[in-house]
């Protein structure tokens, strides 16, 4: 075997031959050079294949933007029924619907915050995680009581029992966040 690298021979090589890698075929070895194989019959070509892609694309584009359309108008005719779906307080059910899940957006908040603080309290997290935290229990608290706001007219004990609960567990937060020596987002 050679060590030293040939030169490269004609325009059509672009790569060097390294005698390492590639080593010079024995002389005594009659290989016949292989033809390259024929393409089989019925493969697309690839300008075909580039249309097949776009048509996939394209369709699954309308098939989402079908879907959306089916599940938005759904939505929006629910909304529009709040005399057929009230609750007995007078309030219609999407509207205690929104509530509902404007307090478990915000439970899920708050345990996501404490979470962030036993983290933040061995020292896997920054102040800047357990901030982000503390932003996302605020905004959900404020999100919640607009939605409650709305509600002010229907009171049932559950509810104001949730909302006790709820601003217990959010005071909790903000005296957690207090208490770390972070700057206030």
């Amino acid at each position: 075997m050679r060590l030293a690298t040939p030169a490269v021979s004609g325009p059509s090589s672009s790569r060097l031959n390294h005698p390492v890698l590639l080593p010079d075929p024995d002389p005594d070895e009659d290989i016949a050079p292989t033809p390259a194989p024929a393409p089989p019959v019925g493969r697309p070509r690839p300008a075909a294949k580039l249309h097949w892609y776009i048509a996939s694309g394209f369709a699954g584009a309308v098939l989402v933007t079908a879907l959306y359309v089916l599940l938005g108008s759904r939505s929006a005719s629910l909304g529009n029924r709040a005399g057929s779906d009230s609750a007995p307080g007078g309030v219609s059910v999407s509207d205690t619907a929104v509530l509902d899940r404007r307090a478990d957006t915000l439970a899920l908040a708050i345990s996501a915050f404490a979470m962030r603080a036993s983290m933040y309290d061995s020292r896997r997290m920054a102040c800047s995680g357990l901030a982000r935290g503390l932003a996302q229990v605020e905004d959900g608290w404020l999100s919640y009581n607009m939605a409650r706001k709305d509600l002010m007219a229907a009171s049932d004990p559950a509810r104001d029992a949730r909302d006790k609960s709820l601003y217990a567990d959010v005071r909790a937060v903000e005296v957690r966040f207090e208490r770390s020596s972070c700057a206030r987002p």
